[in-house]
């Protein structure tokens, strides 16, 4: 009986655990979406803004164009090397970081 209340134990821990790891990374991935998409929310925002008139000089296709060339300028030029700061066995595969300079 203490055997499979040991049994019963570990794998409630391991189905934690396990759980957890991947509701993390869930929540990673709504969290990267959200930030890889803020400059399109904000370019609708801005273009519902200045619909009426323009703000600053700038027109809704003013804005557009903005906020276009900053969303590929974003999605174009990621910097992958705070993974090496983050986790040992990723410098250990790095062959030049960012963080070594």
């Amino acid at each position: 009986m203490t055997d499979l209340r040991h049994t019963l134990r570990v794998g409630r821990v391991l189905f934690a655990s396990t759980f957890s790891l991947l509701a993390e990374y869930r929540a990673e991935l709504a969290i990267w979406l959200v930030a890889g998409s803020l400059p399109l929310i904000m370019m609708f925002a801005w273009i519902g803004i200045a619909a009426d008139r323009p703000i600053a000089g700038y027109d809704a296709a003013g804005f557009a164009a903005y906020f276009l060339t900053v969303f590929f300028v974003r999605q174009m030029t990621p910097i992958w090397c705070w993974a090496c700061s983050i986790d040992p066995s990723a410098r250990a595969s790095c062959r030049r970081c960012c963080c070594d300079r």
